[in-house]
C-alpha cells in the first residue's frame, strides 16, 4: 500500500512538472504572426553595409519594385561615379530605392551621397528628377520627387 501511494505521488509530481514545462515553453514562444516579423528584422539587422556586394544591391532594387531598365541605369551611373555598393545599400535603407534611383541617375557624386547620409537628410530631388528623366529613368520614378524625401 505504501508503494502504491509512492507511485501515485511520483506520477502526480511528474505530471505537474510536465505541465509546468509545457506552460513555460508556450509562454516563451512569440505569437504565430510575430514569427515573420522577427525573421524580417533578423535578416535586416544581419546586413552589414560594408559586406554588401553589387548583386545584393541589384536584388534589393528589384525587390523594392524598380523596373529592370531603371536598375540597369542606376548601376551604370553608380559605376561611372565609382559609388560603392555600401553607399547604394545605405541610401536604399535610409531614403528608399526610388530616391536612390533619382539621386544616382540624376548625377549626385559619391561625396554628395555620403553627405546626405551623414546629415540624415535627402537632398532636393526635384531638379535631379528632371536630369534623371532626361537620362532615361522611368517617368513613374521621376514624378513626385518631392514626396520621395518623406518616404
Amino acid at each position: 500500500m505504501i508503494i502504491d501511494d509512492a507511485i501515485v505521488v511520483a506520477t502526480a509530481m511528474l505530471i505537474s512538472l510536465a505541465v509546468v514545462v509545457a506552460v513555460m515553453l508556450l509562454a516563451a514562444r512569440p505569437p504565430a504572426g510575430h514569427a515573420a516579423v522577427i525573421r524580417r528584422e533578423r535578416s535586416r539587422a544581419a546586413v552589414d553595409p560594408r559586406e554588401v556586394r553589387l548583386p545584393d544591391v541589384v536584388e534589393r532594387l528589384r525587390r523594392e519594385g524598380l523596373p529592370e531598365a531603371d536598375v540597369a541605369l542606376v548601376l551604370e551611373a553608380a559605376e561611372r561615379r565609382l559609388v560603392a555598393p555600401a553607399f547604394l545599400w545605405s541610401w536604399v535603407e535610409r531614403f528608399g530605392a526610388r530616391a536612390l534611383a533619382v539621386a544616382v541617375v540624376g548625377g549626385l557624386t559619391t561625396a554628395e551621397l555620403a553627405g546626405a547620409l551623414m546629415r540624415g537628410r535627402c537632398p532636393d530631388l526635384d531638379s535631379l528628377a528632371v536630369l534623371a528623366g532626361v537620362r532615361g529613368l522611368s517617368p513613374q520614378l521621376c514624378g513626385g520627387a518631392a514626396e520621395l524625401r518623406h518616404g
